[in-house]
């Protein structure tokens, strides 16, 4: 997760990457475990996570680099601009 503050609401956001890199865990329960249990950490710890925060990688392989990555890539790209 990354956060920054929302300028319109005052509160700091954080943004999820959930990702499996089998098919097979892609049809089990795993991603929404995953995203599930990171938004109840967020929650836990005072940060909003919309929608538009979670990104999901199906069937990746996490040794891919960034660039082949595309969610990654958008997670990486909003925590160098201050996310």
């Amino acid at each position: 997760m990354s956060s920054s503050i929302d300028s319109g609401l005052g509160v700091e956001r954080a943004a999820i990457l959930a990702r499996v890199s089998t098919e097979e865990q892609v049809k089990g329960t795993s991603l929404t475990s995953q995203v599930e249990d990171c938004k109840q950490k967020a929650r836990e710890s005072d940060y909003l996570v919309t929608d538009g925060d979670i990104y999901i990688e199906e069937g990746v392989s996490g040794a891919l680099p960034a660039e082949h990555r595309p969610k990654l890539k958008a997670v990486l790209d909003l925590v160098e601009q201050g996310y």
